[in-house]
């Protein structure tokens, strides 16, 4: 199976305990379900070039990456869920490691009609051949959000030191509720009738992400890295999600 769609099927698990034990989360009283019936996956692949001689070294620039899921109920206009990474720069420190820096993480939502979710959630996996060699981390401070919770950054962070069985791969993992909230006047929070088409809700949460790349273990050369980052909305009937998809390369040992 695809380290693609693994990232998948642990959204899938999740959804399940989700399902069997109370969270915490925004919960939409006395509303009837309803759903959605048309769904367009969004779904983009990356490669950036982090070799020393190449783009990591001195400080360098690296491609934006968006992918937009949309999605509609009946007759409404076409709802949207997006994922981007722009702004991203990459430098090799004096310890002799990659660092990349994300500085606009968004994810971002506009909803239109009788669509009633009942949260959003946030993934990532990052993965290598050997553990300890990647880390992923959000940077407390500079999230930004509106209409809906902010992360705990100091449980979003994470290594790639669990061994992945029938592969060569090390990952980490982490997965995080956000609330939908209504912190915007004229903003329905989905309390409509079933015969209101028009009404529009929007959300977004903004941070940075900090990846470091360790170019050595265990005497042997790191050549590739990965990640994968997802957002879905929960409570619309079917999967509505969105991934970006980054794999890393260093051409040549440094």
């Amino acid at each position: 199976m695809s380290k693609r769609g693994r990232l998948f099927i642990h959204f899938a698990v999740i959804a399940v305990i989700m399902l069997v034990v109370p969270v915490s989360f925004y919960e939409f009283s006395n509303l009837r379900y309803s759903g959605v019936n048309n769904v367009n996956i969004g779904i983009t692949d990356n490669v950036w070039d982090v070799d020393r001689g190449g783009n990591c070294y001195g400080v360098a620039f690296f491609p934006n990456a968006t992918s937009t899921t949309t999605f509609t109920h009946g007759g409404s206009l076409n709802s949207s869920l997006s994922l981007s990474l722009r702004n991203i720069v990459g430098f090799y420190t004096s310890e002799g490691y990659c660092c990349i820096l994300v500085n606009d993480f968004t994810i971002s939502g506009i909803i239109h009609g009788n669509i009633r979710p009942r949260s959003i959630m946030l993934g990532q996996i990052e993965g290598a051949k050997f553990p300890y060699s990647m880390r992923f981390t959000l940077k407390p401070g500079f999230e930004k959000s509106f209409n809906t919770s902010k992360i705990n950054c100091w449980n979003f962070t994470d290594c790639n030191y669990r061994f992945v069985n029938g592969t060569d791969f090390y990952e980490g993992w982490a997965y995080c509720n956000i609330s939908l909230l209504n912190d915007s006047a004229g903003q329905a929070l989905f309390l409509s009738n079933d015969g209101q088409k028009n009404i529009t809700y929007s959300f977004s949460l903004s941070n940075r992400i900090l990846l470091q790349l360790f170019p050595k273990c265990y005497h042997s050369d790191i050549t590739k890295y990965f990640l994968d980052l997802s957002i879905s909305i929960n409570g619309l009937g079917k999967p509505v999600q969105t991934q970006i998809n980054i794999e890393m390369i260093r051409k040549s040992a440094t």
